[in-house]
């Protein structure tokens, strides 16, 4: 039995009742839990672990009569696990300061990934609609999951984008097997974004019975949700916002939000930070962690290869990514021990050429496809994401899935998930390139370090963040709106 320690010193705290259930969806089965809490949060926390198809691996007690445990102070439950075999209570991961820290702290080397759940009740005969900007190759592989896993008990996807389905073509995705369909669209004069012209003649054509919209937009998300209300559908948003994006700021883009969150019946966030981002702005709506990801392929077996260290950084060429950490980072070593290719296209692509000319040892190829990318991860041995930020940073996802030893930053929204500094990657947090030549050069040194960070981090994304458990948390997402609106709970009650 492992017991959650009496207080907790980050905003993490696994005294909130709901960060254990999110915690526990992405544990194997041999972990159960059982909960105290306040008895104003058990019948939202017992909402939540039906969503996510956990109900059975959790026992929760009020504060006021169980005899789990002494209650935490005000506001705060006792948590405590449990797992075949332990023995007496002990510290619940002592230390740990962020999600990722939590969930890795609990896994053992020989646990099975978390488990998909499969059939759904709550579901069945669904018609599902999602509207999202454009068809990417994570979010087509996410949604042909999707589709399949809906489809086996009677319900149906579609998709509708909200731009042409042309508008990248160097997005390579596999061909879609799911319904959808692109929007009309145009720009307005003030070079504001995407107007869909006809978004709510194909919502209606579509007949949803279950809408879910990427976007909190007034354009997107403010209309789809109008339309929900009118038509008496239950409806969510799925969005990766946090509490540092740009967009995030100012009151009446607040007040725009707010307007939108009320009318949910559920949300679906990328990870923990968008998750406390909605949290701060609609306390009361239900949200499950979609667990934003991408596909990726088993890593090669890359302790044979022979000098130079392969360095790759992936990413847009914008100030705000840092690119030029990675630059000055790899042209600070030796020229003969590592070679640096970074992929991208952007207005900093020149700067970022000048920036390393004089150094064959660095390529700056800007743009390619999608499926060239996913080549240029197998040939690589370390993978660089220096960003001042990123709502989440599938990257990280792609370069830990393909077993990469993976050096990030503090500030992609998905280092809160995924990112466990010196256990699956190397998380720098001082912006300057000397922080990035000692992390970088403390990987191409030690070849056991990379095959130990690059092993473990595959590890974490093939146990809980594959397109398949994408899938399975989005489903979740859709099952806590059914439940949620058929108790008649939106955001402001």
């Amino acid at each position: 039995m492992l017991a959650a320690p009496s207080r907790w010193q980050t905003p993490t705290s696994v005294h909130r009742g709901d960060l254990a259930i999110h915690a526990l969806a992405q544990l194997p089965d041999r972990v159960t839990l059982q909960a105290e809490v306040p008895s104003s949060e058990a019948r939202s926390i017992a909402l939540l672990a039906r969503a996510y198809g956990i109900d059975e691996r959790i026992e929760i007690a009020s504060a006021a009569t169980s005899r789990v445990g002494r209650a935490g102070s005000a506001g705060r439950g006792q948590v405590i696990y449990t797992s075949p075999g332990a023995g007496s209570p002990t510290p619940f991961v002592p230390g740990a300061s962020s999600l990722a820290e939590l969930i890795e702290g609990l896994y053992h080397a020989d646990d099975e990934p978390a488990a998909l759940r499969d059939g759904d009740d709550a579901l069945t005969g669904q018609r599902v609609v999602i509207v999202v900007n454009r068809p990417t190759h994570y979010r087509v592989a996410l949604f042909n999951r999707l589709a399949e896993r809906l489809a086996t008990f009677g319900s149906t996807l579609c998709v509708l984008f909200t731009t042409d389905l042309r508008a990248r073509p160097w997005m390579r995705p596999e061909p879609m097997a799911f319904e959808h369909v692109g929007v009309g669209s145009s720009i307005a004069p003030t070079g504001m974004p995407e107007v869909c012209v006809d978004l709510e003649r194909r919502l209606r054509q579509m007949r949803p019975t279950l809408l879910l919209a990427g976007s909190l937009s007034p354009a997107i998300g403010g209309r789809v949700a109008h339309f929900a209300q009118r038509h008496h559908i239950a409806f969510g948003v799925w969005t990766g916002e946090i509490d540092t994006s740009p967009t995030s700021r100012g009151r009446l883009r607040r007040l725009q939000r707010q307007w939108i969150l009320r009318r949910c019946h559920f949300a679906v966030a990328y990870g923990y930070r968008a998750r406390e981002y909605l949290r701060a702005v609609a306390p009361a709506l239900p949200v499950v962690y979609g667990r934003n990801t991408s596909p990726f392929e088993p890593p090669p077996n890359r302790s044979s290869r022979d000098a130079p260290v392969e360095i790759l950084a992936v990413s847009q060429a914008i100030p705000r990514k840092r690119l030029d950490l990675a630059i000055d980072a790899v042209c600070g070593l030796d020229d003969g021990a590592c070679r640096l290719t970074i992929i991208g296209s952007g207005p900093c692509l020149e700067t970022l050429r000048a920036r390393a000319h004089g150094h064959d040892n660095v390529s700056v190829l800007g743009l390619v496809g999608s499926d060239r990318v996913l080549e240029a991860y197998r040939d690589a041995d370390i993978f660089l994401f220096p960003s001042g930020y990123d709502l989440f940073g599938l990257v990280l996802v792609e370069a830990m899935g393909c077993g990469l030893a993976t050096v990030v930053s503090v500030h992609p929204g998905a280092v809160a998930d995924l990112a466990v500094s010196g256990r699956n990657c190397i998380v720098v947090e001082e912006p300057s390139p000397e922080s990035w030549t000692a992390a970088v050069g403390e990987l191409v040194r030690r070849p056991t370090l990379r095959t130990s960070l690059g092993a473990a981090g595959h590890a974490t994304i093939r146990r809980r963040w594959t397109v398949d458990h994408g899938a399975d948390a989005v489903a979740a997402g859709l099952r806590l709106g059914v439940l949620a609106s058929a108790g008649g709970h939106r955001a402001h009650r």
